[in-house]
């Protein structure tokens, strides 16, 4: 496998390679609402569909590339590459949100939760009692989470 192997740019939805996109930067206001996004730019919108427009506006300022390798259900490893761009966007404004908002404690166990959480999703296990009461736990700590960020 060549670790170096370029990625053709005519892949992607949505994300233009850094060297052809604007070299301006983009700005965009996200509200969070419990911990959800609920506005973009102004508009409150459905999450779906914040989450198609973010994916172009990010996607146009080169951003939403992961490339990694992972370790499958079966260990077996892979080189993944995935397109993300409101993903990429909002997680990282979730984090920093949290980071005002939760406690250290919460903040602390909050990351075995998530890292849990994420194990069971990708396992299939969506419907066992610990993943509800994982879902229990994350509702909660996201009372808090309201912001306007950029």
């Amino acid at each position: 496998m060549d670790l170096n192997q370029e990625i053709p740019d005519d892949i992607w939805m949505w994300k233009v390679p850094l060297e052809k996109a604007p070299d301006r930067p983009t700005y965009v206001d996200i509200q969070f609402r419990a911990g959800l996004p609920a506005t973009l730019n102004g508009k409150k919108m459905p999450l779906d569909a914040l989450i198609s427009e973010l994916n172009v506006v990010a996607g146009a300022a080169g951003v939403g590339l992961i490339d990694m390798f992972e370790d499958g259900i079966m260990d077996l490893k892979s080189r993944e590459i995935y397109e993300a761009p409101a993903a990429h966007v909002l997680l990282k404004l979730h984090r920093d949100l949290e980071q005002y908002c939760l406690t250290k404690d919460e903040i602390q166990f909050k990351k075995s939760v998530d890292a849990k959480w994420a194990f069971l999703v990708y396992h299939g296990m969506w419907y066992t009692p610990l993943k509800n009461d994982l879902d229990a736990f994350i509702t909660a700590s996201q009372d808090v989470c309201n912001a306007i960020t950029a």
